[in-house]
């Protein structure tokens, strides 16, 4: 790459699909497994960087190897410039290994050891290039290559190691008068086996010991380094990982789905150590596989656990998400990794994950209850609460479905994250826009109330200034809408299954001392809601 007159010149495949067959059959794809991994994320990781430029566009020069990149182009040919990377992309991850194999010659794949420490790399472009050959590569053994990775990786979980040398090693504070030196001198661990160089480039997964013989000691008397046992083990959880989330039946045959889901969860929510800092590439794909891979590790795990702990990373710090390939700090990143995550889990898992943080809201809720006002410390879930809004507003574009059938603990969690301060002077739907395509929310901002109807006929009404709910038993069918008066007084529930609307009046106790209630003082007959195609049911009360 080189710059001259403004303009940046990048020796690169042309746009020609024939050229690009040329061009990258003219390397030596059989000479070494790591020189193909290097290349193949050095090639996919600049046609990621092009792809991402806004602006610039693919030109000819009079040489026929370098290509200029210059501004200010047409649409057109900024789009026909974007399909030529993508095509470049494909070939390098797709059709390489098919086309060297028509010309009779050899291709030694990527190793994916290799891959799997790129998995969460500083750089972006070398990070989605790292993950998209892991992924294609995988998918490129088959079954049987997955089979012998699994094996051969699996000794190497941190869980299976004992003493110092595991990631999840954590050592006691010794007691009083205790000879920390004396003990370290009689305590001498044994290391675990290292897996060694493939001796033949060209495999595809390296060839472990078992863990029960010992690796020979190396020919200057000195043992294995701590370090190099550490980095299998963080090897052997990214590979697993990422078997288990594009592949989880195969993980699942071989008993290894349970000890996997419970590393990442480990690395996740474990305290800071010199071996394993807070901020490391480690903890950021632990992070991300499990997002990935949640639909696969949600029965061995606690869902709250995992929520918790990634709701406290991605609320740390004031992090704007652009979009743009820009390099972050390890901090930001690890954010916008949790931030990630989060959204992949609420997707793939919303009722578990409205579920679960409403338990965390009742069980706060209780605490309280039991403690002066003083005294309740701020919950996990104040402290994040802009997250958790973030993710209710992502849930009810895509999980509609999902939001309505839970609508009554999603209340509870809103209640509890919403600043109640502002709906003094604002409507529900000013503060939090995305309940307006719920008909089945109503709020009043005189009487500072919001009622929610659940799928089972019940409306939960939130008093917002005397911090309680009550239960109404409106339906014997899913609530469809419900709405409050202008001064509060009056509350219609619509049940479209039955066709029935009930108005529920507040009334006060003797002498109008005490907390108010809502009581059904009518109901009238109403048109049955249609459904057409399985789609929920939408009405207004008017």
């Amino acid at each position: 790459m080189r710059k001259e007159h403004g303009k940046t010149c990048i020796f690169m495949p042309s746009a020609e699909l024939t050229e690009v067959k040329a061009w990258s059959l003219a390397a030596r794809w059989s000479y070494a497994s790591s020189l193909n991994t290097v290349h193949l994320l050095a090639t996919i990781g600049m046609l990621n960087t092009l792809m991402a430029l806004r602006g610039a566009s693919w030109t000819r020069s009079k040489r026929t190897t370098t290509s200029m990149i210059k501004k200010d182009k047409e649409g057109g040919e900024r789009e026909n410039d974007k399909q030529s990377w993508s095509v470049a992309i494909a070939f390098h991850l797709v059709l390489l290994p098919n086309a060297l194999k028509q010309r009779g010659k050899l291709y030694s794949p990527p190793r994916l050891e290799l891959l799997a420490r790129k998995w969460q790399d500083s750089c972006f472009e070398v990070r989605q290039a790292a993950q998209a050959i892991l992924v294609r590569e995988l998918s490129r053994i088959e079954s049987s290559g997955r089979r012998r990775l699994i094996e051969s990786w699996a000794p190497f979980l941190p869980p299976m190691i004992e003493g110092p040398n595991s990631l999840f090693f954590y050592p006691k504070a010794p007691a009083p008068g205790h000879n920390s030196q004396q003990s370290s001198i009689i305590q001498t661990p044994t290391p675990p086996p290292i897996p060694p160089r493939s001796k033949k480039e060209g495999s595809a997964a390296p060839v472990l010991p078992s863990p029960a013989t010992r690796v020979p000691d190396r020919e200057d008397g000195e043992t294995w380094g701590s370090r190099e046992i550490r980095r299998n083990q963080a090897t052997a959880v990214v590979v697993l990982a990422v078997v288990g989330g594009e592949f989880g039946d195969e993980l699942a045959k071989a008993d290894l789905t349970r000890v996997t889901a419970l590393s990442l969860l480990e690395l996740l929510v474990c305290p800071h150590s010199k071996a394993l800092p807070i901020q490391s590439p480690l903890r950021r794909a632990a992070i991300d596989l499990l997002g990935r891979g949640f639909t696969q590790w949600e029965p061995h795990l606690e869902i709250a656990k995992v929520l918790l702990g990634l709701l406290s990373l991605a609320s740390q710090t004031s992090f704007k998400d652009s979009g743009t390939a820009m390099r972050l700090s390890p901090s930001t990143d690890a954010q916008r990794t949790a931030r990630h995550a989060l959204s992949m889990i609420a997707r793939a898992r919303a009722p578990a994950f409205i579920a679960s943080l409403s338990m965390e809201v009742a069980r706060y809720n209780s605490a309280a209850q039991h403690q002066t006002i003083q005294s309740v410390p701020n919950g996990p879930l104040l402290k994040s609460r802009h997250e958790v809004l973030r993710i209710i507003e992502e849930l009810s574009t895509t999980n509609y479905t999902d939001v309505v059938d839970y609508m009554l603990p999603l209340g509870d969690l809103l209640v509890h994250c919403l600043d109640a301060t502002l709906l003094k002077h604002r409507s529900l739907n000013d503060i939090f826009p995305p309940m307006s395509k719920f008909s089945m929310v109503s709020y009043c901002a005189s009487s500072r109330r919001i009622a929610f109807g659940g799928k089972n006929g019940t409306v939960v009404v939130h008093d917002l200034r005397a911090t309680r709910t009550q239960n109404l038993h409106a339906h014997s069918c899913p609530v469809s809408a419900c709405a409050f008066s202008e001064d509060g007084k009056m509350l219609a529930t619509y049940g479209g299954d039955e066709g029935k609307i009930h108005l529920w009046q507040t009334t006060q106790s003797f002498l109008g001392m005490g907390q108010s209630s809502l009581k059904c003082v009518k109901t009238q007959p109403a048109p049955v809601l249609e459904r057409t195609g399985g789609e929920v049911a939408k009405a207004r009360i008017r």
